[in-house]
């Protein structure tokens, strides 16, 4: 019995040393700046110059070419976007070893043609660049992205992604009337 009693008082011994061990190599990662380089994989990659200003990684930014964003041209009422949420640690089958599943990230934006402001042929184009994304018995695009460990940021670039359509599908509009009057 007394055996056992020592067995059992230094598992405890141990324990607590390993405890106070881990605490202190704990501390040495619970300053401020120690997440600096895990959290900046995570910022947004949006260009912003707002959330940037006064940030460690503002004089990385500098560095960074140019992105040309093209103009708003339909308004946020017509866009509808859809999230998915799941209430588990990662998926119980696939993905045990991550704290959040990866289909939390996926956003879904759908559109009616009608809020695109169109003409037949620039519909006709954009119809063919989206291909399969396009629903033709509701009349809606359909566009998804989960490029980004961020819903916000698939929601900009879903955004994005619809505006540089428009633009190409209007600027291929514009060459095919070029090509047409010669």
């Amino acid at each position: 019995m007394n055996s056992l009693l020592l067995k059992r008082a230094k598992s405890v011994v141990l324990r607590l040393e390993n405890a106070a061990l881990s605490t202190n190599v704990l501390s040495k990662h619970l300053s401020p700046n120690a997440s600096a380089p895990l959290i900046q994989a995570y910022r947004p990659l949006w260009p912003d110059p707002e959330y940037f200003r006064g940030s460690v990684i503002e004089s990385s930014t500098e560095s960074l070419p140019a992105v040309n964003l093209p103009p708003r041209t339909i308004p946020d009422s017509a866009l509808r976007f859809t999230f998915k949420t799941t209430f588990q640690p990662g998926s119980a089958i696939s993905y045990t070893h991550l704290r959040i599943n990866p289909a939390d990230f996926k956003v879904s934006l759908k559109v009616s043609l009608s809020h695109l402001n169109l003409n037949d042929d620039e519909r006709l184009i954009f119809i063919r660049m989206v291909d399969a994304r396009f629903n033709q018995g509701r009349n809606e695009v359909k566009l998804v992205s989960n490029r980004f460990p961020n819903r916000l940021e698939n929601k900009k670039y879903l955004i994005y992604m619809l505006e540089s359509l428009l633009l190409e599908t209007r600027r291929l509009y514009s060459e095919k009337s070029n090509y047409e009057e010669k």
